[in-house]
């Protein structure tokens, strides 16, 4: 059993909080042997404010320790420390723990040793309780993927422990405490130890953008302070620390906070299609919202068809910036399964852009995503690890010729032909751009003011018959009857 500091929002990292004081010397491990480590006891402030009294009581308990004091002795002068100068103070099952923990070191060598053999930690070891003494909580995924969750300036960050935000984390933590550089080896075997820790920890699931709490989606804006946006069929609010854990990965963009006030005729008039087809790409918009349980049905398979000229690539990115923004927005190829169980990981909306025409196995895979059925494939760090990943996602191809000629796609197909766009009509690429991004916040309100309007709507909807694709005739249905 892990033994860690209570975790709080609010709790700042070591390495904003404690810059320039460092680590009890005992704490430090052999500098370069032209330097020597100066002897200092931790001074304590004289106020210590919510969110910094973990970190700042934990390593003065340590150097208590290193003094010799027994852990009834360093609990005592906590609690005095922490009843005079904590604002609020610790609970002081708080206290306890941090002098339980400060009192694991042997007596007289808090920080220093190893074990009972004494000698100096490795610098892993100090990094590894460095990181224990923020506060994160160790987790990992169903596929067994290690996570950490660390809080900074008030907020929860969920970060994979093999990733390099996590390592950089480290890193600078140590550095911001000792004033020394850790070497990259340390640090990775820092994070090993850590990644045993968080196996032994709760499992929870990571989400990409969509997820699904307590009968509400959130929706991840994956912005710098990690909020996300709460929906139900009573309204939309954007929410600090959602109760669900968002995974973060490279190139995913932040989405606009939206705005209310916007309506999707607005969003209408960027889109080029027909009036007749229209009503079936707000339909896969808004059910593009839904989490990927199985609850929900199954995702349809957008085809943009068309000649050049028909703004094909517009349309695409313009679904895909409204739920799912990235930096690889649309993907020209995809050339194995294990690509695309990449891709499927990292972004919510998969979108692929000119197709010519679609493989045999590339067809049976789409499918399988659309439905969610998994994927077996090595894992991203490792090239002789497999796991299982599952994942659900709504999809979006665009090209010229005929893309869903076999039957399992073509069953699970929405086939939209988007008319060319005559030249007179045409507006410059970049003032599009310019006018859809004024635009954005205001369309994304309107999209989810459209979203909880279809789940209103969504338990009065009986339909005479059942459909392929039936959850997502259903959710059209309340949709249009919600307006949209």
């Amino acid at each position: 059993m892990y033994y860690l500091p209570s975790c709080k929002p609010g709790a700042k990292a070591f390495a904003e909080h404690n810059k320039g004081r460092p680590l009890d010397p005992d704490e430090v491990p052999e500098p370069e042997p032209a330097e020597k480590a100066e002897r200092r006891s931790v001074v304590l402030p004289a106020e210590i404010r919510k969110g910094e009294r973990n970190p700042t009581l934990w390593p003065w308990a340590c150097s208590l320790r290193a003094k010799g004091l027994s852990e009834e002795e360093i609990l005592a002068r906590l609690r005095k420390e922490n009843a005079a100068r904590c604002k609020p103070p610790l609970e002081d099952e708080d206290v306890r723990g941090i002098a339980h923990r400060a009192a694991q070191y042997p007596s007289g060598e808090a920080g220093q040793g190893e074990g009972r053999g004494g000698g100096r930690r490795s610098v892993a070891t100090v990094l590894a309780d460095l990181a224990l003494a923020e506060g994160i909580d160790l987790w990992h995924t169903p596929e067994k993927e290690q996570f950490a969750t660390v809080w900074r300036d008030g907020h929860a960050e969920h970060w994979p422990l093999r990733s390099s935000a996590f390592h950089a984390w480290l890193a600078g933590l140590y550095y911001a405490r000792t004033r020394h550089i850790a070497k990259d080896s340390a640090v990775k075997d820092a994070r090993l130890a850590l990644m045993a820790m968080a196996d032994e920890g709760q499992q929870v699931r990571a989400y990409t953008r969509v997820a699904e709490h307590d009968g509400a989606i959130y929706l991840d804006l994956a912005d710098e302070e990690w909020r996300a946006v709460r929906i139900d069929a009573e309204g939309w609010e954007v929410v600090s620390n959602p109760p669900v854990r968002f995974r973060r990965s490279p190139g995913q963009d932040a989405l606009p906070v939206p705005t209310p006030g916007g309506t999707l005729d607005e969003l209408r008039t960027l889109i080029n299609v027909t009036d007749e087809e229209w009503p079936l790409i707000a339909a896969w918009l808004l059910f593009a919202f839904r989490p990927d349980d199985d609850a929900f049905g199954d995702f349809p398979v957008l085809i943009l068809g068309g000649q050049q000229g028909s703004a094909k690539s517009t349309i695409s990115s313009i679904l895909k910036r409204l739920i799912d923004p990235h930096d690889a927005e649309l993907r020209s190829t995809i050339r194995s399964e294990h690509d695309l169980a990449i891709a499927a990981r990292r972004s919510w909306v998969l979108a692929l852009d000119n197709l010519s025409a679609i493989q045999l196995w590339m067809s049976d895979a789409l499918c399988r995503l659309a439905t969610g059925t998994a994927f077996t494939t090595r894992m991203l760090y490792t090239d002789d690890e497999e796991m299982v990943f599952r994942a659900k996602r709504p999809i979006i191809l665009n090209g010229i010729g005929a893309l869903a000629t076999r039957g399992d796609l073509l069953e699970r197909a929405m086939l939209i032909t988007c008319p060319r766009i005559p030249e007179k009509a045409r507006r410059p690429k970049e003032k599009f751009w310019k006018d859809f991004k004024a635009a954005w916040p205001r369309l994304l309100g309107a999209v989810l003011d459209c979203v909880c309007g279809a789940l209103a709507e969504l338990p009065k909807v009986e339909l005479a018959g059942a459909p392929r694709m039936a959850d997502f005739a259903i959710f059209a249905t309340a949709a249009a009857r919600a307006g949209a």
